[in-house]
């Protein structure tokens, strides 16, 4: 699935549609593409998509996915934290809100409208321990390699599909 630039509640309404299908199938975690809700962009308008994590619309939204369907859903959006926006992929189970992981290094047109983030997080989602690498994060060693040493089992790469 592609997030369409600007479309959160169609782009929604998609990761919904496939978070069924994928449960109907038996999945326990359910992985969608970087900036999917947001849509990947690098523009000034870019910012006005942005929402607060986990406190903004489309993380609730996907908690009531996550409950619904009995699944972990991760899924990319632009974050404002601070005024500043981040390239975040966020994590919700049946049970809420589990944790995010901002994206740690930008690529050449990303620098300009994301900050970095500078925290490696693995989120217990129940089953295991995830790890989340963000599309140009995976060109670097040593991401997978502390997710490991701080216990990951499952090492995700969210990536936009081309």
């Amino acid at each position: 699935m592609n997030g369409e630039i600007g479309k959160t509640e169609k782009n929604l309404e998609k990761v919904e549609d496939w978070t069924s299908k994928a449960s109907e199938s038996g999945a326990d975690l359910v992985l969608f593409p970087e900036l999917v809700i947001t849509g990947h962009w690098c523009s000034p308008e870019a910012w006005s998509h942005a929402e607060k994590v986990p406190d903004g619309p489309s993380v609730r939204r996907l908690e009531t996915i996550a409950r619904e369907y009995g699944v972990v859903v991760c899924a990319g959006l632009g974050e404002i934290e601070s005024g500043v926006q981040y390239n975040t992929q966020v994590v919700v189970g049946p049970d809420g809100y589990l944790g995010k992981q901002k994206k740690l290094h930008m690529s050449g047109d990303e620098y300009f409208y994301y900050r970095p983030g500078s925290q490696i997080n693995p989120i217990d989602i129940g089953k295991c321990v995830v790890g989340i690498a963000i599309c140009y994060d995976n060109l670097f060693p040593e991401v997978p390699r502390i997710l490991a040493l701080k216990g990951c089992l499952l090492y995700t790469s969210p990536s936009p599909r081309d």
